[in-house]
């Protein structure tokens, strides 16, 4: 059995370089991932949820992509890295971790599947 920190994927964002800037690389740590594979290479995964734990401005970040339906790019271990999006309307909760030790909190992020409407 290995650590639990060797287990764990990564997830990362990459922001467009604007005119002001260069564009941003965001990296956290990936708990779980569930994804549905694309038909072609050209489209993105379809994922179905992540769990992400990170600091105050990166988990923020990935919470407003998500809800901007943007791309992210996943992998682990003895898993090939592969493009996701949680497509549109899609929703993320965060919360926080406190851990005995640690002057500040942990932040954890659930970006699920956007939940459809209600039918009638």
């Amino acid at each position: 059995m290995q650590n639990a920190h060797l287990r764990m994927g990564w997830l990362e964002f990459t922001t467009p370089p604007g005119r002001n800037s260069t564009g941003i690389l965001i990296t956290l740590p990936m708990d779980r991932v569930i994804v549905e594979p694309a038909g072609d290479r050209d489209t993105a995964a379809r994922c179905h949820m992540f769990s992400v734990v990170g600091g105050d401005q990166d988990v923020a970040a990935v919470a407003a992509a998500v809800a901007e339906g943007a791309r992210f790019t996943t992998e682990g271990p003895d898993v090939p890295r592969i493009v996701v999006t949680l497509g549109e309307n899609a929703r993320a909760f965060r919360s926080s971790v406190t851990i005995p030790g640690r002057k500040h909190a942990v932040r954890h992020l659930v970006g699920p599947d956007p939940v459809p409407g209600p039918t009638r």
